[in-house]
């Protein structure tokens, strides 16, 4: 079966369906009764720059590598969860999880060069990082990454290209 690209218009939908298949297990596995749009927060997908640290969970935004976000916060930094680099086009090229900080493993991907203006990337065509946090139920997080993993192709993550 050939995968398709995960284009930023269906990430939502990807949640959703995600939500869907595991469906009951949520309940089981968090040990508590979770209504499946409080857990899926509804994706905001703005382009919002986050200046505060109390401004963290307001978005989903798009965190821009290159449009001088240095004095920005990557929204939901603070979370667990699931991290997607897009590129120009839109395309998701690397999906990755953390369950501590999501912003911690973001910026191992993007850190400065010594003597150069622009950031290093682990991807030279990521232009934007989406965040989606799984504060409600982190034991998801992990579930979520490989769903995406299995349903799209992504150009960065190898393990099932």
């Amino acid at each position: 079966m050939s995968l398709k690209k995960l284009h930023i218009t269906a990430i939502e939908s990807s949640l959703l369906d995600f939500f869907k298949c595991v469906g009951s297990g949520i309940n089981h596995f968090c040990k508590a009764s979770i209504n499946i749009k409080e857990l899926s927060q509804g994706l905001i997908l703005d382009d919002k720059k986050i200046k505060s640290k109390s401004e963290l969970k307001m978005t989903n935004g798009r965190y821009f590598i290159y449009s001088y976000y240095d004095d920005y916060y990557l929204p939901c930094s603070d979370s667990k969860g699931v991290y997607v680099f897009f590129n120009k086009k839109e395309e998701a090229i690397y999906a990755g999880m953390s369950l501590s900080a999501i912003g911690n493993r973001v910026f191992k991907h993007i850190g400065k060069k010594v003597d150069e203006a622009f950031p290093y990337l682990d991807f030279e065509e990521a232009d934007y990082v989406v965040s989606i946090p799984f504060d409600l139920c982190s034991c998801l997080a992990p579930a979520f990454e490989s769903y995406l993993l299995q349903k799209y192709t992504f150009k960065y993550n190898s393990v099932f290209n």
